[in-house]
């Protein structure tokens, strides 16, 4: 919460710019007191893969990783690859847009009720937006037809979520 306002920088990990990794893993740093080294990441799924996946967002706890999925921003297949390349948009055997670990786009950090300068925020989300947003806190369901906007799964560290704490994230 003590970064909202600050500038985000593509491939940035603070103190004083972020991008949407940089930041999660900054928060993680900060609050495990570990070497830097561990959550120095710049790359949404280096940080995917220290962590849990789950579906049920009645267990969501601040502190969780929530994921926007970019599948609805990218080009149909067919023009993605008339360049030969091949671009791998969704794991096999999931439906398109419901992969837990291809369709990243965006990574934030759930942060539950919030209230922050008089504004109360039910479900709500630090992220760092953007260049033109930078550090700021957001919604889970942004547009309030009840269902999250940050993709149909969210993720918590394996170091916590394998742990019996469950007050608290002493990583």
């Amino acid at each position: 919460m003590e970064q909202i306002g600050k500038p985000y920088i593509w491939e940035t990990v603070g103190p004083d710019t972020f991008d949407c990794a940089g930041l999660c893993g900054y928060a993680y740093w900060i609050s495990s007191k570990k070497e830097w080294n561990e959550w120095h990441i710049f790359y949404i799924s280096d940080m995917l893969k220290l962590c849990n996946i789950h579906r049920d967002f009645s267990e969501i706890r601040p502190g969780d990783l929530v994921v926007k999925n970019n599948y609805q921003y990218l080009k149909p297949f067919d023009i993605r690859n008339e360049d030969n390349q091949h671009y791998e948009t969704h794991a096999q055997g999931w439906p398109f847009g419901e992969s837990p670990v291809h369709d990243y786009g965006h990574i934030g950090m759930y942060a539950g009720e919030v209230t922050s300068n008089g504004v109360n925020y039910k479900n709500a989300v630090v992220e760092a937006k953007g260049k033109d947003y930078g550090v700021i806190i957001g919604e889970l369901d942004s547009d309030g037809d009840g269902k999250s906007n940050w993709g149909n799964f969210f993720y918590r560290p394996k170091k916590v979520d394998n742990s019996s704490n469950t007050s608290g994230y002493e990583l």
